[in-house]
């Protein structure tokens, strides 16, 4: 059992592991479950068919974010997930991995009322106490800052649902920063262009009818 946590905590959490590497080079990102964050979608999607494992969904949102989720995972883990469904969900912006999460569902809630508490003590024994702790409608988070990282674990136990989520913040930063100059460079809406978008305008809306 110490074995398989050992290596469980090599896969899932390299980060501590890799110090000595980030040292030598302070610019090389961390990887997280498998994937190098930085990584271009094409790659990862390398390394998921070579380990045999299927996408069951790949879509952009609108915020021109592509999310890649196939079944299983690149981890092993120290206890029984076999009864629960496991998939991987990557996300990618501007084409870089950005983030990296692990969603474990079905079971009952006892079944993740334990994995919480199998998850709370592995990420403490290995990063410390969390930065901050959230509770919402039996929804509850915990949340570790890390060197160039933000890992939070998730636990909804009434909706049979468990989250690992790690978020490579350099890029997530950068994301931030360019949605918010681009809403900030945005002009405001042209009065005549409104006009033919909505066939009226505010001074035909205000007036009374029959005028």
């Amino acid at each position: 059992m110490r074995r398989c946590c050992l290596l469980f905590l090599f896969m899932l959490l390299p980060l501590a592991l890799r110090a000595a590497v980030a040292e030598n080079n302070p610019n090389a990102a961390p990887s997280a479950l498998g994937f190098e964050f930085g990584i271009k979608k094409d790659e990862a999607q390398k390394i998921i068919k070579k380990r045999g494992l299927k996408v069951v969904e790949d879509s952009v949102d609108s915020k021109k974010v592509r999310m890649v989720i196939f079944e299983g995972a690149l981890v092993n883990f120290p206890f029984d997930v076999s009864e629960l469904d496991l998939r991987t969900r990557l996300e990618f912006w501007n084409e870089e991995l950005m983030s990296s999460s692990l969603l474990l569902s079905g079971g009952d809630e006892q079944v993740h009322e334990k994995l919480r508490d199998e998850f709370k003590g592995l990420l403490i024994r290995q990063y410390g106490e969390p930065a901050f702790e959230e509770s919402f409608m039996r929804i509850r988070s915990w949340t570790w800052q890390l060197p160039k990282l933000k890992l939070v674990l998730n636990s909804s136990p009434a909706k049979k649902s468990t989250k690992i989520i790690f978020t490579y913040k350099p890029l997530d930063t950068l994301k931030a920063m360019t949605e918010y100059d681009k809403l900030v460079s945005t002009p405001p809406p042209d009065p005549v262009h409104k006009f033919f978008l909505q066939g009226s305008t505010p001074a035909s809306q205000s007036a009374p009818a029959g005028q």
